[in-house]
């Protein structure tokens, strides 16, 4: 899940970025939230001394003491892995911004098309680097360009609304265009997931608790997926083991 904050020193650029990234995350099905976002350089950096991020957008020129730059180059030796994009209208700092191993540089005015092209990088490296893509263990799910690598262990249950599937997974909801008995196939031979509805597989690894009067199975998350009649023995079974 991409853990991003902002930092822009005009309150009303910082405002238009924000709206940006929302929509972005949402119409992109990119898993991830905005945890800061400030015109303040001391307040990120703050944040950031408690708290996780992995996906900074930054004005290089903050117009104070301590420049985007200066922030970046801090953070930077904490974390070689987080991933640094610039916002700047001043071009000439793209050669000096390179010390800090910025993902990218983008010039303003952005635009939504551009910043959408820039998280859609990054999310796709971050699936590569985070998940092996050859692996047994691993899943692969395609949504319209984007393809997402997740680990089959992070998902909690898969869903089905008309000809859409939603997998809810650790660190989000992915979302893609594919029959539930289509997916189900592509968990052949893991007895983790169990099919428990027409509409519903769970990951057993992640269920809390199975209420038979209720049919309903509670996850860990605090999500509840229901049984169905036709499948009501196989989860009998399931509470007798």
């Amino acid at each position: 899940m991409l853990q991003i904050v902002i930092c822009e020193d005009n309150v009303e650029y910082l405002g238009l970025i924000v709206s940006y990234v929302k929509r972005i995350l949402k119409s992109r099905n990119i898993p991830g939230e905005i945890v800061c976002a400030s015109v303040h350089p001391d307040e990120v950096k703050s944040y950031l001394n408690c708290h996780d991020a992995n996906v900074l957008l930054f004005d290089i020129d903050l117009k104070t003491e301590q420049t985007g730059y200066d922030l970046a180059l801090k953070i930077r030796e904490i974390n070689a892995d987080t991933y640094l994009v610039f916002i700047s209208e001043h071009l000439e700092y793209v050669l000096q911004s390179f010390k800090a191993r910025p993902f990218d540089f983008l010039p303003k005015p952005v635009t939504q098309n551009r910043l959408s092209i820039c998280l859609e990088s990054i999310w796709k490296d971050y699936c590569r680097k985070n998940t092996s893509i050859d692996s047994n263990d691993s899943i692969q799910i395609k949504f319209g360009t984007t393809v997402y690598y997740v680990k089959k262990n992070d998902i909690v249950y898969i869903s089905a609304y008309g000809n859409k599937l939603e997998i809810k997974t650790l660190n989000g909801i992915i979302n893609c265009y594919e029959t539930l008995k289509s997916f189900e196939g592509k968990l052949t031979g893991s007895g983790q997931f169990i099919r428990c509805h027409k509409s519903f597989i769970v990951n057993s690894m992640h269920i809390r608790e199975i209420r038979l009067k209720e049919m309903e199975i509670h996850m860990t998350t605090g999500d509840i997926c229901y049984i169905g009649k036709k499948y009501r023995m196989r989860i009998t079974g399931l509470c007798n083991h």
